[in-house]
């Protein structure tokens, strides 16, 4: 990766605030509950956006091999819960139970939980 690219992802991670980090949190939660993205996707992105590191440097963070790491980024794995949860980790997530029932629900329940408006 270039220096300036480089350089450019660390400005637009640094100039995120709590609030912008927790957002992008939520909406890629939601979106993930949706069926719109798998959780590979928003581990991706999440780690991309959030830290700007690179598979590597974030695997290391994590606690989990950078091969453990590619695996669930591509939905290529049946992770233990502890390497799930481990790389989730660093942004404030745990694995844990979803209520069954319709979208809607789902996301009512989680909006609640979160003392969040639901969409």
């Amino acid at each position: 990766m270039g220096a300036d690219l480089m350089k450019s992802r660390a400005t637009a991670i640094k100039s995120r605030t709590g609030a912008e980090r927790e957002a992008l949190v939520n909406s890629l939660l939601a979106e993930q509950i949706q069926g719109r993205i798998t959780y590979g996707d928003m581990l991706r992105q999440l780690r991309i956006e959030l830290t700007g590191m690179t598979q590597a440097e974030f695997a290391s963070l994590a606690g989990i091999s950078r091969r453990s790491l590619t695996q669930l980024e591509n939905d290529g794995s049946n992770p233990t819960v502890a390497v799930f949860g481990r790389a989730f980790r660093p942004f404030g997530l745990r694995v844990g139970f979803t209520p069954m029932g319709s979208t809607k629900e789902r996301l009512e329940a989680i909006a609640q939980t979160l003392d969040i408006a639901s969409p």
